[in-house]
């Protein structure tokens, strides 16, 4: 089982936006163990409990058995478990970098953004679909930019519209709950944000490898990444 839990991310002055989104990831880290492993660590009690591998990957000193990881971007921290070591990316939908593209994308990921250039939103979605693909692997295997994102590529299911999944998937049952507390500031400024969307699936020319991806909101994406041997009939969503 794959288990997310998400979390809206105040808008801070820029001094402040590290400090804020790396701490909203401890507290779903915090909260995940707490519900999935019975581990009552605080957020604050967490810093002292993680190490990191040789490439920045974090784990639990006392706990190497579970394997999380935590993501944020503008607006939104995410933090992910599963049975195996796993990765995840989330972003937030805005303008295209064209500068990185040779640097990211591998000859056939760049021809397909640039048949995407005509319609906007799909330009940015077919963007922001493969660099979170990309992120979640090198977040997978902990292996950081020390792998070069060309080294791997994708290929979409459905490419051709672009679409969210819309035939039920018989294989994986997704389940989304938003637990945000009704009537508080949040809810009443993101009121809109409950969507999750499971999109299209993608194939990578790296074997052994299972990859899922979300739209929330309308506006960010998430991919996860996850060897093939991880049981991904139940991936559970929380929006906390």
């Amino acid at each position: 089982m794959i288990s997310v839990y998400l979390s809206d991310l105040p808008q801070v002055p820029v001094k402040q936006k590290y400090r804020t989104e790396h701490q909203k990831g401890l507290e779903l880290l915090s909260y995940g163990l707490k519900e999935l492993y019975q581990l009552d660590f605080s957020a604050e009690q967490l810093p002292d409990q993680i190490e990191k591998g040789e490439y920045g990957k974090t784990y639990l000193r006392e706990h190497p058995e579970i394997h999380f990881n935590i993501s944020h971007c503008e607006g939104m921290a995410v933090c992910a478990f599963a049975d195996i070591e796993l990765g995840v990316d989330a972003e937030k939908k805005d303008e295209v970098n064209e500068k990185i593209f040779r640097r990211v994308f591998t000859p056939s990921e760049q021809e397909l953004l640039k048949s995407r250039k005509e319609n906007e939103e799909e330009y940015r979605e077919s963007f922001y679909r493969l660099w979170t693909l990309k992120e979640s692997r090198i977040k997978q295997n902990g292996s950081g930019m020390s792998m070069p994102l060309t080294d791997f590529s994708f290929t979409f299911e459905d490419w051709n519209t672009f679409s969210e999944k819309r035939e039920k998937d018989e294989t994986t049952v997704l389940v989304f709950e938003d637990l945000r507390k009704e009537g508080s500031v949040q809810e009443k400024i993101n009121s809109v944000r409950t969507e999750c969307v499971s999109l299209s699936e993608v194939q990578c020319t790296e074997p052994g490898l299972q990859f899922k991806q979300y739209r929330i909101a309308g506006d960010w994406i998430i991919a996860i990444c996850v060897e093939q041997k991880c049981d991904t009939q139940l991936i559970k969503i929380r929006y906390l």
